[in-house]
This record gives C-alpha cells, structure tokens and sequence, in this order.
C-alpha cells in the first residue's frame, strides 16, 4: 500500500486505542463497531432480558435506519422510555452519555459521507483472525 494509510477503521470503545489512533493517525476516521456496541449492552443489560430485547431492537433502528437528526433525537427518546420506564437519569447513565456523545461514529445517517465499505462492524476482520 506505498505507506498509505485507511480513510476510516473501526475499533471497539477502548478509549486507549482511540487515544492512540488520534496521535499516530489523526486523518484516519475512527468508527466504532456494532457489533462491540450490542455486546457491551447485552453484558450491561443481561440481568433484564424484557430490556435487552427492548433495547436491541431500538439500537438497531438507531444503528441503520434513521434519516435525520431529529429522527434520531426521536428514536433517542423511544428508546430510553421504553427500554427504562420511570427512570429519568438514563441519559446521566455513563454508557448511554457515551453511546449518544459519540452517535457520530456509529449511526449510519452520520456515516453516510464516510467510506465504509458499507461495514459498520469488525465481525469479518475478527472472524479472519479466529481462523489463524
């Protein structure tokens, strides 16, 4: 690839690696995956299957189907009222002030103008690698 690096790589939310992507690659755009997205909040939710469930489904529409920013605002709110009924600090939640601060780098309505190569995961690169 003559030295040549990615326009977009996707990471999980480790903090570190994307501390380190912005200091040694800062014109690479780094997307989060999915895939890390749904199993951080399987492993957060998993005491409540009713929620997960809820909260899946939401997250998937929030992950590809959205087409504005006040879509998603709305599906935002769907989502927490359903999935956290009665509860008003779900967005002071440390995870979901996570997941909606950085939307940009895992909703498909922002990464529209991104090359993706229409993945939104790291599920091949992984699945790659467990065959070594």
């Amino acid at each position: 690839m003559k030295r040549k690096l990615p326009v977009t790589i996707f990471i999980d939310q480790d903090a570190g690696m994307a501390a380190a992507l912005r200091k040694e690659w800062h014109n690479v755009f780094h997307a989060l995956c999915t895939w890390h997205i749904l199993m951080n909040a399987k492993k957060n939710l998993r005491k409540n299957k009713k929620c997960w469930h809820n909260f899946q489904n939401h997250l998937a529409y929030l992950f590809y189907y959205v087409d504005s920013e006040a879509e998603f605002d709305e599906a935002w709110s769907n989502m927490v009222s359903d999935c956290f009924p009665g509860s008003a600090t779900v967005d002071g939640h440390q995870g979901m002030q996570y997941l909606k601060k950085f939307r940009h780098q895992w909703c498909s309505l922002y990464l529209r103008d991104r090359f993706t190569a229409g993945m939104l995961t790291t599920q091949a690169s992984e699945s790659c690698n467990a065959q070594v």
